[in-house]
This record gives C-alpha cells, structure tokens and sequence, in this order.
C-alpha cells in the first residue's frame, strides 16, 4: 500500500510528502486544505507528481512556495489551450517555468515594468506557429485577469512554448539561443555588405529558415556532409564572388568562437548560396 505522509505544506492545492523513503511534491484541488505534517495524504485528489532531485528542487519549491495556487490554476488553463491549439503536449514540469513566469510578469505589468525583448522580431519570424498560440494566450489572460500583454510579453511566452515540448531537439541550447545566434548572424551579414537586410522580401524569409534549420543541425550533430563530388564546384562560387564568400567565412569563425563547433563545408556551401540569393536582390 502506497501510503503517503505530509511532509512540508506549500498551499491549499501542493504539498511534500515521503513515499516509500522518497520525498515528492503532490499536487491537486484542495489536497493540501486542512491537513497539516504528518497527515496521510487522500491519494483520489492528486493530479500531478513531481519527483524531487537536485536539479529541480529549487524551482518546484521556489514556484510552490512563491506562486499563488491561483496563478498555478491560471497556467493550467494557459497550457491545457496552448496543447489544443498547438497539437502537442508538454513536459511535466512545464507548468512550474510557465506559471513562474506568468505570475511574476503579470505582477510586472501591475506596477508598469514591462519588459522589452531585443529579440522580439526574431523570435515571430523563427517561431510563427508558437507565437500565434502566444498571441491567442495573451488574449485569454485579458479575459481571465484583465490584464493586457504587449506584444514583448507574447514573444517570451513563446520562447517558453518551445522550451516546453516534450520532444526539444536538444538539451545543449534553450529556445532563444537560435534567435540570439539569428540575430548576431544578420548583424554580420549587415555589417560585412554594409547593407540593411530588406526584411519583407520573401529571400529574407528563406534565410532566416535556413540559419533556423541550419543552427538546430549543428547542435544536433548532424550537420550536411555529403557534396564531396561537389568541392570543385564550390571553389568555383568562391571565386566568383569572394565578398559573399568572406561573410561566409565570418560566420563560421562567430559559431567556432560562441559554441566551438567546427561548419562542415558543405554547411558552408549552403549559407554561400542563401547569402548570395539575398545580398543580390
């Protein structure tokens, strides 16, 4: 029999318990109400399970001892539409980060401290999927806590939807490393053509979805090798705009020196040909 004893009380809906010499934060409506250290938990309320360790016992007891019970309900909310609306689930301790953040957001917004984002523009266009759920999530906090989000506040919530999945491509980066890594990129290809990138042409687009593919492929070990036949052909791009070919070179210097990882050349070949479709139109 899988008896648990109440260790620690966080609120009315979260408390810790021992179960079986494992320490564990149980959550659901009313299950901490009225009992106190020592009481056996009534194992029909619990709804969610969270294993304590040492990498995650700071957030569960800093989220369940800072965070109102109400702003937890909030987040479930929030998550229970994002997963509607996006098709996919979260991981379990989504609801934590993401409760966390809302409720010390909305408690921002309340004394006029927002936050900007520099990434903001980035993040819409690397994201457009995630941050119109964000959009439609900001929407339902106004319905819910009259509270209205800038359009700052919806693209950290999106960074938040991407870092939720379940199935993340890797846990070497989080969601706004792409963006940031986008973003100094531009900035090089900017600097080195001494241009300003036309961002509503459809070529602009298509670079910003190679650089997105393209950094998720580094970070994932599996990076384009396979145009061996190919190496006179690239030596022939190279000469034939040498520019294009030094801003390529510049970025692959900027991911050796931020992430210490070397670009493969046929890597290298894709970013010439992306860059030369977009610094010639």
């Amino acid at each position: 029999m899988n008896v648990m004893i109440i260790l620690k009380k966080f609120n009315n809906n979260a408390v810790v318990v021992d179960k079986n010499g494992h320490e564990i934060v149980v959550m659901g409506n009313g299950l901490g109400f009225g009992v106190s250290k020592g009481d056996v938990v009534d194992i029909n309320k619990i709804e969610k399970t969270f294993v304590l360790t040492e990498s995650n016992q700071n957030i569960l007891i800093n989220t369940l001892s800072d965070v109102p019970s109400e702003y937890l309900k909030l987040t479930e909310t929030v998550i229970a539409f994002a997963e509607h609306d996006l098709g996919y689930k979260f991981n379990e301790y989504f609801l934590l980060s993401l409760s966390d953040h809302l409720y010390h957001a909305i408690l921002r917004n309340n004394l006029g401290e927002n936050i900007n984002n520099p990434l903001r523009n980035e993040i819409k266009k690397i994201y457009p999927k995630e941050y119109l759920t964000s959009k439609k999530i900001v929407n339902l906090i106004f319905e819910e806590k009259n509270i209205i989000f800038d359009d700052d506040e919806a693209t950290f919530i999106t960074l938040h939807l991407v870092n939720g999945q379940q199935n993340l491509l890797s846990s070497k980066f989080e969601a706004q490393t792409i963006p940031r890594m986008v973003k100094d990129i531009l900035k090089i290809v900017e600097f080195h053509f001494s241009v300003e990138l036309n961002k509503n042409n459809v070529y602009y687009d298509r670079f910003l979805s190679h650089l997105k593919t393209f950094i998720e492929r580094i970070f994932n070990d599996k990076q384009y090798n396979e145009r061996e036949n190919d190496s006179i052909f690239f030596d022939d791009l190279k000469q034939k705009d040498v520019q294009c070919y030094e801003c390529v070179k510049k970025i692959v210097s900027y991911i050796k020196n931020k992430q210490n990882i070397n670009i493969s050349e046929d890597e290298k070949f894709y970013l010439f040909v992306y860059l030369y479709r977009i610094t010639n139109q």
